[in-house]
């Protein structure tokens, strides 16, 4: 008789038609120590006009993902960020001051609980959407 440890599962994403899932997790039911891969997340749709708000958004929707599985911000242990470099005054107004990594840490800050998650950012030219922002998580229970 051979052991044989539970499959992974998959949840279904929500509110997109592709051939992906929203989120993976390894056993049965999500217990203590399990990863949780979620898909990608962004703004849906993209209608803000500052960056902080894109990020708000983009947390948001990752919240709402890994609260599916009783999980939240702070069972996140690995992100990656996807970010174009565009950043936005509140009004709209392109501007060269608003230096995007120093947005991205405020929200954050604001958002993220200690201990913070480990954290890349990369720099992309474009990304789905028109979006700015893109964040990719692993979480733990």
């Amino acid at each position: 008789m051979g052991c044989s440890a539970p499959g992974p599962v998959h949840l279904p994403a929500r509110g997109v038609d592709g051939p992906f899932s929203g989120a993976v997790y390894t056993g049965g039911a999500v217990g203590a120590g399990e990863l949780v891969f979620l898909s990608a997340k962004r703004a849906c749709p993209p209608e803000v006009t500052d960056l902080a708000s894109e990020i708000d958004q983009c947390l948001d929707a990752v919240a709402l993902e890994l609260a599916r599985m009783a999980l939240d911000l702070g069972d996140l242990v690995d992100t990656t960020v996807y970010l174009t470099g565009h950043a936005a005054a509140a009004d709209g107004s392109s501007t060269q001051e608003l230096d995007p990594m120093t947005i991205l840490d405020g929200v954050w800050r604001r958002r993220i609980p200690e201990p913070w998650p480990a954290r890349t950012v990369v720099w992309v030219a474009e990304l789905e959407g028109g979006a700015r922002v893109l964040l990719q998580v692993v979480a733990q229970n």
